[in-house]
């Protein structure tokens, strides 16, 4: 005789419970009393002989084998809604995403451009749910429950996979205020008589990497910065201040480049650039609305001119540089 199984619905429980972050907040998202889950939640409990979930006044966090059973359940509903969808695509229906999709981006890019790319997309699936987190911060998706996200810049985490969109610029740039009172570098070794303005989530060694003439990366001497910021309009905001020189992705100074707040200084000397990517866990077998939305944004994000380099705009004159 076969052991009795967990329902789908009490799988559901349990995953709309973690990803809300706890009953309550579950339950207004179902529109279902909290004391349907609460039942479901003890169920399946009962059912696996195994807590799944701690429960504290202040917080519920997932136990190991709960860690692991939501992995699995994860897998198992969004197998379920896929298999649903792929029949009534044969039976004729439309062919509806279901679930949700859970998203990490940089601050200043969603703003600035995954919002734009995504809402078509989810307004073409209105049984999708989305929830959107961005973060300038490095996100861990498995222990945030993410399907995918937007990274620029290098990826050495080994447990993600990369879908690469193209390269983001990134521009040396001051106000016309700054260079004015102290002189624009001439060359990339001036940096180090200069104020310069740092990025909290990037060592200076990331974030002032030149290539030479050959093309290899060397490091820019730069003095320690008198400001940093962990975002990047703040940074852009100092530096259309005059409290420094910045380096920026173009996206983020594109306007203030084009209104004469800030110039391009050291417009010859090649920065290193950063890279544009999707990236998803390595080991999980993708769903159809994961796929559908890397798909989607792989296309918009491409042709999106992010990750083209656009023409300089103001530029301050400078002579050679390194």
């Amino acid at each position: 005789m076969s052991s009795p199984r967990p329902s789908l619905d009490a799988m559901d429980a349990l995953i709309q419970i973690v990803e809300a972050g706890s009953l309550t907040a579950a339950a207004r998202r179902l529109g279902v009393a909290k004391s349907v889950l609460s039942d479901r939640l003890h169920q399946l409990e009962k059912t696996l002989g195994v807590t799944v979930l701690r429960r504290s006044t202040r917080r519920m966090s997932l136990t190991e084998a709960g860690q692991r059973y939501y992995e699995h359940a994860r897998q198992i509903l969004e197998q379920v809604a896929d298999a649903s969808a792929e029949a009534a695509r044969m039976a004729g229906a439309p062919g509806a995403l279901h679930g949700r999709l859970r998203i990490a981006a940089p601050v200043s890019f969603g703003a600035a451009h995954l919002g734009r790319a995504l809402m078509p997309f989810l307004a073409s699936h209105p049984a999708l749910e989305c929830q959107i987190e961005l973060s300038d911060g490095t996100v861990d998706l498995l222990e945030g429950h993410f399907d995918l996200a937007v990274r620029i810049g290098r990826l050495p985490d080994s447990t993600l996979v990369a879908r690469s969109l193209g390269v983001v610029e990134r521009v040396v740039c001051a106000s016309p205020t700054y260079l004015a009172e102290h002189g624009a570098p001439e060359s990339t070794e001036a940096l180090r008589d200069h104020a310069t303005i740092g990025y909290s989530h990037v060592g200076a060694a990331r974030l002032w990497t030149f290539l030479d003439g050959d093309g290899k990366p060397y490091v820019a001497s730069t003095p320690p910065p008198r400001i940093t910021a962990n975002n990047g309009e703040l940074i852009r905001d100092a530096a259309i201040a005059g409290l420094g020189i910045a380096v920026l992705p173009r996206f983020i100074v594109e306007d203030a480049l084009r209104l004469g707040q800030l110039v391009i200084v050291l417009a010859q000397a090649r920065l290193q650039r950063d890279t544009l990517n999707l990236v998803y866990p390595k080991d999980r077998r993708l769903p159809r609305k994961t796929r559908e939305a890397l798909n989607f944004l792989a296309q918009v994000l491409g042709a999106d001119g992010v990750s083209a380099s656009a023409p300089v705009s103001h530029q301050w004159p400078s002579g050679k540089n390194t």
